[in-house]
């Protein structure tokens, strides 16, 4: 295996790769690829073997990277599915949620929304990573008044080699006969979700993700070169964007600001803004 960036190979480890299949629900492709997961799982433990999961190797970092490990390759288990309403508790809006296989691209995701006339509310920079490893990671966001990607995220799927678990908030957002179709047993609690959206792969191998979306919206981009005042860092700082755009941009709150600055001279030169 080797990551996107080319920048660490692993050629030791016996891989297992996680495809998508071809049932007719979701529910059941989830409840199939969870079981398999949760046996090879059981294998590694008889083996005394440590597991890695690898999405789309899209980070430079060599984490992944551990000979004496069992690699699970999730990229191909890609799918994703609309959400009905029995599928979901009163009052959730399924029409804004999707259900997600773990190995489908931040790309995909976005992809398959826009066709609902629905987006992401952000992302980070890049779009190449796995959703389930950008939110296990903690990527960054690009919204001011939003949250990282892992914010997306209303419930999930965690297989370890004791269960198959169905994460939620303590009020519930997926019905209880779904999660029963998926072979998972419910858990809703608020600071065990809190934990399983940015788990770092140490609560077990993550297989579905409920992610969450907003109506399709449209950002006008600014870029300009502008000799930036002294006095306009203090208001970066202290987290007063409205004042900045006023006064380079647009007299409205923002949804991003970046300032890009020769480190050597970040007054006399223009900042790209």
């Amino acid at each position: 295996w080797t990551n996107y960036h080319a920048t660490g190979t692993c050629e030791a480890a016996p891989p297992l790769a996680l495809r998508r299949g071809d049932a007719e629900g979701g529910r059941d492709e989830i409840a199939i690829a969870a079981k398999s997961v949760q046996d090879w799982l059981a294998q590694a433990e008889t083996a005394k073997r440590r597991v890695r999961p690898l999405g789309a190797g899209w980070s430079p970092s060599n984490v992944n990277i551990s000979s004496q490990s069992w690699l699970l390759h999730t990229r191909r288990f890609n799918r994703c599915f609309r959400i009905g309403a029995a599928d979901v508790r009163p009052g959730i809006d399924a029409g804004a949620l999707m259900l997600v296989e773990a190995g489908a691209l931040v790309d995909e995701v976005s992809d398959k929304f826009e066709e609902q006339g629905r987006s992401l509310w952000t992302s980070g920079a890049g779009n190449g990573q796995t959703f389930a490893g950008a939110s296990a990671t903690g990527t960054h966001g690009s919204m001011i008044a939003r949250g990282g990607i892992q914010d997306h995220i209303r419930a999930l799927q965690i297989v370890t080699p004791g269960g198959i678990h169905w994460i939620e908030p303590s009020a519930g957002v997926m019905s209880d006969v779904f999660i029963a179709a998926t072979g998972s047993a419910a858990v809703r609690d608020d600071d065990v979700f809190a934990a399983a959206q940015l788990p770092v792969g140490s609560l077990g191998i993550v297989t579905a993700l409920v992610v969450e979306s907003v109506p399709k919206f449209l950002v006008r981009p600014i870029q300009n070169l502008r000799k930036v005042d002294c006095a306009a860092l203090d208001w970066l700082s202290v987290g007063d964007f409205r004042r900045f755009s006023a006064a380079y941009a647009l007299d409205q709150d923002p949804d991003f600001v970046q300032m890009i600055v020769n480190p050597y001279k970040p007054f006399k030169r223009p900042a790209m803004l």
